[in-house]
């Protein structure tokens, strides 16, 4: 992940949203806090990615209900 100039903050490729995504099925992930599930997810698979990745790459995250808040500071691991 690189930071970038741009509008974007950072840039996450469409194919490691995908990837994630493949693994999460695979480990036959929970709803999340928005309470979709994976079938309904896949609903609109293609939009919902894709939505996934801007959010993401705008640094925004999602809150349930569909809202979002912005920015956030997205880090690997939590503070002690």
């Amino acid at each position: 992940m690189s930071r970038t100039s741009g509008s974007k903050s950072f840039e996450i490729s469409k194919h490691l949203v995908f990837e994630a995504y493949l693994r999460v099925k695979a480990n036959k992930g929970a709803a999340g806090v928005d309470g979709e599930s994976i079938e309904q997810f896949e609903a609109d698979l293609r939009g919902n990615l894709y939505k996934l990745w801007n959010r993401m790459v705008r640094r925004e995250a999602p809150r349930p209900r569909g809202e979002s808040r912005s920015p956030v500071l997205i880090t690997g691991c939590r503070g002690e």
